[in-house]
């Protein structure tokens, strides 16, 4: 007989540990949770249709997809009748080199929010999400859009954003994983399809 696998201790896990000594707000925070992963916070957002938000970095090189990766994926996209919309963060402003930048550019529109407010906003004008494991992939996945996040090093049991229409796709290393997959994804699956987690 086999044993149980053992529980993951994800992040919420930790958070709710930490609630422990006020158990009113505890068993508060645990139910705005499942609601998250029920339906996602209900903010205004857009269907189908409209752009896919894609974002190519991470606070840490290792964990992002390589933009080789990305650049062939936005022309797949392109090619299935998607539009997409590059959303760039401070981070690949201050360490990418401007040829980089200048690729992406050249392969889909780019857009800067300054702050969360603003990338708030620019999800909400898209009807899915592709990226990295990174804080806008977290909101994405907050926010209920239909998001696939690429894994590396980092284990999506762990640090897999919150919400009801997040896809996982992990390789080892990273490079490993095929635009192919995420095309179809996208492509054959309205945004309540993206429920499910697959790893590469």
């Amino acid at each position: 007989m086999l044993a149980p696998a053992a529980k993951i201790y994800s992040v919420n896990d930790a958070l709710l540990d930490s609630l422990a000594p006020v158990p009113v707000v505890r068993a508060a925070v645990s139910q705005i949770l499942v609601s998250i992963a029920a339906s996602g916070i209900r903010y205004p957002r857009k269907t189908y249709g409209t752009p896919i938000a894609i974002h190519p970095g991470a606070g840490s090189p290792a964990k992002c997809w390589p933009l080789d990766s990305y650049l062939k994926l936005i022309q797949m996209l392109k090619a299935a009748g998607h539009s997409c919309r590059v959303i760039l963060g401070e981070v690949e402003r201050e360490r990418w080199p401007a040829e980089q930048i200048q690729r992406l550019e050249a392969a889909a529109p780019i857009v800067h929010p300054a702050t969360y407010v603003d990338l708030l906003q620019e999800l909400s004008q898209c009807w899915a999400f592709i990226g990295n494991d990174s804080g806008p992939g977290q909101l994405a996945g907050i926010l209920g859009l239909p998001s696939i996040i690429f894994f590396g090093p980092t284990d999506p049991a762990k640090w897999k954003p919150y919400g009801p229409n997040v896809t996982t796709f992990r390789g080892d290393p990273i490079s490993c994983i095929s635009a192919g997959p995420i095309v179809q994804a996208i492509s054959h699956e309205s945004p309540k399809a993206l429920c499910s987690t697959q790893n590469d």
